[in-house]
């Protein structure tokens, strides 16, 4: 009898209360991670290819060093022809399996870890943050190809026996800005603007839910000292370009007091640019940059 009024009571509560209210007891303190794909989370062989007017031939280049190229002036001496990002769309000779071939070959390197691998497997071990993991990549494929990329890497076992990527993102969570299907309301000038508004869905969207009272409590976006109770959202990027770019898109809207209840931070994880070492900042409330504290450090 007392299961039966337990019942009677809950799905009598469950009809009178209102949705919202229901809601809003289910909030929690979002985590938030956010990847590009390329040198961040994997290396992988695909190569740009422009072609190169001094010697008229095509000039294959890795991820990382076009990162490079295409803002230094050593780029000035190559062409952008149709083909160059072959290795980057489903239209090519591999078709809806050029990810996943990639894939494969890497995982034959001993280096196909990027920098942030161990990052993206932790924040898709757990539910509460898995489903606010997004991938956020200048690639063009379809968004199904790349997560059977992954799902290459998640029937692969280490040496005992265990999946080297336990759980799979969710396939509306991945973009790839440069394909053809992209969404109307991320489509830009470049990747990069691209990038940046897919960044300002996701902010929007975690910002429309309320910060639970019993949030833990983290470094304010001041980084004053002082704590307060917010969502935790973080971008990783090794293309400075595709940092910088969302920073300036986003900073005049922190400033204008968008997304206050969120900490925004960016991860610089670019090994190989001579200019900058890696590093890590959050926008604060005046849409200004302050380094990321120790604390704030993962």
């Amino acid at each position: 009898m007392g299961a039966f009024r337990k019942f009677f009571v809950t799905a009598f509560a469950t009809f009178l209360i209102p949705g919202y209210l229901l809601a809003a007891s289910q909030y929690r303190q979002i985590v938030s991670k956010n990847f590009d794909i390329d040198d961040n989370i994997l290396i992988t062989p695909a190569k740009v290819i422009p072609w190169d007017l001094e010697t008229q031939r095509l000039f294959p280049v890795s991820t990382a060093a076009w990162a490079l190229m295409k803002v230094q002036a050593a780029a000035q001496g190559f062409e952008l022809r149709d083909g160059y990002l072959a290795d980057f769309v489903d239209d090519s000779a591999a078709g809806n399996k050029t990810f996943s071939n990639q894939i494969l070959k890497a995982l034959t390197q001993p280096k196909w870890k990027g920098p942030r691998w161990d990052d993206f497997v932790k924040a898709l071990s757990e539910p509460e943050t898995r489903r606010w993991v997004t991938l956020i990549s200048a690639r063009g494929h379809e968004r199904e190809s790349i997560l059977e990329g992954l799902r290459v890497i998640q029937q692969t076992k280490d040496k005992t026996g265990k999946s080297l990527l336990g759980t799979l993102p969710d396939v509306e969570n991945i973009f790839p800005v440069f394909s053809s299907h992209l969404q109307e309301e991320y489509k830009a000038a470049t990747p990069a603007e691209s990038k940046a508004k897919v960044m300002e869905h996701f902010l929007t969207k975690i910002s429309e839910v309320e910060v639970p009272k019993d949030a833990t409590l983290v470094d304010s976006r001041e980084g004053d000292g002082t704590k307060q109770q917010l969502h935790l959202w973080e971008f990783s990027d090794d293309d400075y370009n595709n940092i910088y770019t969302a920073f300036n898109q986003l900073s005049p809207k922190v400033k204008a007091g968008k997304w206050s209840n969120v900490k925004i931070k960016f991860v610089f994880t670019g090994l190989n640019n001579p200019a900058r070492e890696p590093h890590s900042f959050v926008i604060k409330p005046d849409g200004s940059a302050r380094p990321a504290l120790e604390s704030e450090l993962d």
